[in-house]
C-alpha cells in the first residue's frame, strides 16, 4: 500500500500506526477503533 500512495497526496494525511502480516491482529486494532486497515475478507467470516 505504501508504494501506491508514495506520490499521492492523500500519503500526507495518513501514517502508520501498526504493522502486522497478521490478519486478526489489525482486525482487533480496527475494532478498537484505532484506525482503517486492508483486512482480507475471511477475517470477517462468522465462526
Amino acid at each position: 500500500m505504501r508504494m501506491l500512495l508514495k506520490n499521492d497526496p492523500l500519503r500526507m494525511k495518513l501514517r502508520t500506526v501498526y504493522e502486522t502480516a497478521m490478519a486478526e491482529g489489525l482486525k482487533g486494532m480496527v475494532l478498537q477503533g484505532v484506525g482503517v486497515a486492508w483486512i482480507p475478507d475471511f477475517a470477517f467470516v462468522k465462526s
